[in-house]
């Protein structure tokens, strides 16, 4: 970098590698690309890069390089290298962080908009028994185990009408309460209210619903539903609104256990649902993995449809009652969410 102060910048240039290896980048290579880029060598970088990306395989330096390219004009150079139809559900961290830049950007929204356009037909398919493989024991936590994780604040636990009981959880940044009522011998109907979210976080969430209704917490298990009642309008409250149990948070399952059809089909709506946001310019304000759930609707050949959040029951059931499992993945705790 000091050479390149010096004016030597096209000399450093010349002794660089005439096409970048762009997975054995370091953070000291980005640092001086960078420097490259602010004396206006761009399109002498661009010229080393390979003639199409591998986002399966970008490392997350090569993400932070393209995306400085992206953010000094390049990005039509950029989308000219990538994939028609990238695999979504493999992409690597460096991949997603270019894609999510790729939203603020006007060609790169043009590009997002047709990918995910293509990708509808990929995104919650039924898997079949044959596709899940074989497992054995348990691989993601029961319902039971879920529950006794929740965050309950202390002494709130109480009595409800019709035979809920209520508590409020321990949280930040608004208040939500949790009602359960027991809905057999090993299940129960599970409800949140969601509390003080704040109008513009509100306003975010409702844009939200309207944008990706599937994807979204619901008042309801819209899967269940057919025709015109489909993807319901939210359950708005004054402060608030009201949303069921989503299933299994993410952040508490480890998709490496998963099998492998399962895993790709939870990535690849994941991925629909922040890119999406990104477009339509919703901020959400923490959408890791904590936040995203997951449950599993199973159809049977006669199209009767039954919802499970216990992972290793649904798997069991779809390979002996020959039903299709469809991971449905939605995005939930709106209350840091903003749109512009």
């Amino acid at each position: 970098r000091s050479l390149l102060e010096k004016g030597y910048g096209k000399k450093i240039l010349a002794k660089l590698p005439a096409q970048l290896d762009l997975n054995d980048l370091t953070q000291g290579a980005v640092c001086l690309f960078r420097s490259l880029l602010e004396k206006g060598y761009g399109k002498k970088i661009l010229a080393k890069l390979p003639a199409q990306l591998d986002l399966n395989d970008l490392s997350d330096e090569a993400g932070n390089l393209l995306v400085s390219l992206l953010e000094k004009g390049y990005g039509k150079k950029i989308i000219a290298k990538l994939p028609a139809q990238p695999d979504l559900k493999n992409l690597s961290q460096g991949a997603e962080f270019l894609l999510r830049s790729l939203t603020k950007k006007p060609e790169g929204e043009k590009f997002v908009k047709e990918l995910l356009e293509r990708s509808k037909g990929t995104v919650r398919k039924g898997i079949s028994g044959d596709e899940l493989g074989f497992f054995e024991g348990q691989i993601a936590p029961s319902l039971s185990e879920i529950i006794q994780t929740f965050p309950i604040k202390e002494g709130s636990a109480k009595e409800w009408r019709g035979g809920w009981l209520r508590a409020e959880l321990n949280k930040t940044g608004s208040k939500s309460y949790v009602f359960f009522k027991p809905d057999g011998e090993e299940s129960f109907k599970i409800i949140f209210f969601n509390d003080e979210i704040g109008d513009s976080s509100l306003e975010a969430y409702k844009l939200a619903t309207k944008l990706i209704p599937g994807f979204v917490s619901a008042p309801v298990y819209w899967e269940l539903l057919d025709g015109e009642n489909q993807c319901p309008e939210p359950l708005l409250r004054k402060n608030g609104f009201r949303e069921v149990y989503a299933g299994l948070s993410l952040g508490s399952i480890n998709l490496n256990d998963l099998p492998r059809a399962i895993r790709d089909s939870i990535n690849i709506q994941k991925e629909i649902t922040i890119l999406t946001l990104g477009i339509y310019n919703i901020h959400h304000g923490h959408p890791h993995d904590g936040n995203f759930n997951v449950r599993f609707l199973l159809t049977d050949e006669n199209g009767t449809k039954s919802l499970l959040f216990d992972l290793n029951k649904a798997i069991k059931m779809a390979k002996e009652n020959n039903c299709l499992l469809t991971p449905i993945v939605t995005l939930r705790d709106w209350d840091r969410a903003v749109s512009w």
